[in-house]
């Protein structure tokens, strides 16, 4: 069976991490990566002003673009 792969995107991770306290961040990204994980899903944050989070993102849509079913 081919499974379709399905990535979760949280855009604008630069907005998201600074109109919450950590506490509370931390919260909502280990509720969404529970939920993402738990359906088999991937979950990444992406920012265009942050450089870490764009790499990671460009890295998962990559791996899904170009492995092997």
């Amino acid at each position: 069976i081919s499974l379709i792969p399905i990535t979760v995107i949280g855009a604008k991770y630069d907005l998201f991490a600074n109109a919450y306290e950590p506490k509370v961040k931390k919260l909502l990204c280990s509720a969404l990566r529970y939920i993402c994980h738990t359906n088999g899903c991937d979950l990444v944050f992406t920012s265009i002003k942050e450089q870490q989070p764009l790499k990671l993102f460009k890295t998962m849509l990559g791996w899904h673009s170009f492995r092997d079913f």
